[in-house]
C-alpha cells in the first residue's frame, strides 16, 4: 500500500465523508447506483453482526446506513483506514476507528460477519489483503468490495485532472516568485495571470475546468498579501497541494489495475465463493463489484 501522507493531508480538510465531495445518497445520477448497491448489501445486516469497512475514510458507508437505513441495527462496526481521518460526527457508541494497513488488521481470526469496502480495498496488495480478509471473516461471513474501474467516469476525469495539474505544476507560473525576494508584487501577479491565460489557450479543452479551478486558488494566493515574500510562500503551498492532489489521483488510477488480481486470487481459494459484476450508469462503467462468501 502506498504512503498515507497524501491522504492524511486530504482528510484534514475534506467536508464530506468520502473522497468525491458528494454524499452517495444524493441525486439520481451515478452516485445513486452506488448508494442503491450498498443499501441492498445493508439489507442483510443482522443485529448481532460485526462489520468492518476497509478504506472507510471518514465513514461514507456508515453515514449512508445511518441516513438512508436508520432502522438497520448491528452489534459492532469497525472503520479501518490507513490514513489519519476525521471520524464521522454522528457515529454511535458501537462504532470503532482503526488506522491500519489492510494486510495487517488488528482484528481476531474469524470475528467478522461482513466486510465492506468502497474504493479502498484495491489500494492494498491484492494477495496479502485478500488473505487478511479471509482470516478475519467467520465461516459463512460475507464481503462486498466495490473497486475502481479503468473505464469509469471517475478514472477518466482523474486522468484529465492529473494532466492539468502537471501542466500547471511544471509551468513557469511557480518559478518567478521563488526568485523574487522583494519588489514588485504587481509583476508577480501579472506574470502568473499571463501564464494561466497561456495554459488555458494552449492546453486541451478537456483540461479547461481544472485549470480554471487551479487558477482560482493561485489568484487567491496572489491577493492574500501585499508582501512578495508572503505571496511566494502562499504560492509554494498551492504548488505543494497540487502535487499531493496529483499523487492521490495517480494512486486511484493505478488501483484500477488491481481488481482482476483480487478476483483471480479469491476465485482460486477453496475457502470462498466469489461472484463479480460491473456497475454501470447509462451503459457507462462506474465500478467493479465483488461479492464473496467464506465457506
Amino acid at each position: 500500500m502506498q504512503s498515507s501522507k497524501v491522504w492524511d493531508d486530504y482528510w484534514q480538510y475534506q467536508t464530506t465523508s468520502n473522497s468525491f465531495a458528494s454524499e452517495y445518497g444524493d441525486g439520481d445520477g451515478p452516485y445513486s447506483v452506488v448508494s442503491k448497491t450498498w443499501l441492498e448489501a445493508f439489507s442483510s445486516i443482522g443485529a448481532e453482526d460485526t462489520i468492518v469497512d476497509l478504506g472507510s475514510g471518514s465513514g461514507a458507508l456508515l453515514n449512508l446506513l445511518i441516513t438512508q437505513s436508520p432502522a438497520t441495527k448491528f452489534h459492532r462496526w469497525i472503520n479501518v483506514d490507513y490514513a489519519n481521518v476525521k471520524p464521522l460526527a454522528n457515529a454511535g457508541a458501537n462504532v470503532e476507528w482503526q488506522k491500519a494497513n489492510f494486510t495487517r488488521l488488528d482484528i481476531e481470526d474469524g470475528m467478522v460477519d461482513r466486510v465492506f469496502s468502497m474504493f479502498g480495498f484495491e489500494y492494498a496488495d491484492p494477495k496479502k489483503a485478500s488473505l487478511e480478509l479471509l482470516r478475519v471473516l467467520k465461516t459463512d461471513g460475507e464481503a462486498a468490495l466495490m473497486c475502481h474501474h479503468p473505464d469509469s467516469i471517475i478514472t477518466k476525469q482523474s486522468k484529465i485532472s492529473i494532466a492539468a495539474h502537471r501542466t500547471i505544476s511544471s509551468d513557469k507560473i511557480f518559478k518567478l516568485p521563488k526568485k523574487v525576494q522583494s519588489g514588485d508584487i504587481a509583476m508577480i501577479r501579472r506574470h502568473s495571470l499571463n501564464r494561466l491565460m497561456y495554459q488555458l489557450d494552449h492546453s486541451p479543452k478537456e483540461q479547461a475546468d481544472d485549470i480554471k479551478l487551479i487558477g482560482n486558488k493561485i489568484h487567491q494566493a496572489l491577493h492574500a498579501s501585499e508582501q512578495p515574500q508572503q505571496v511566494t510562500s502562499y504560492l509554494q503551498q498551492v504548488e505543494q497541494n497540487l502535487r499531493l492532489y496529483s499523487e492521490r489521483l495517480s494512486q486511484q488510477v493505478a488501483s484500477t489495475q488491481s481488481f482482476d488480481k483480487i478476483r483471480r486470487f479469491l476465485e482460486n481459494q477453496s475457502a470462498c465463493n466469489v461472484t463479480s459484476d460491473e456497475l454501470t450508469f447509462q451503459d457507462v462503467p462506474i465500478a467493479y463489484l465483488l461479492n464473496l462468501k467464506k465457506q
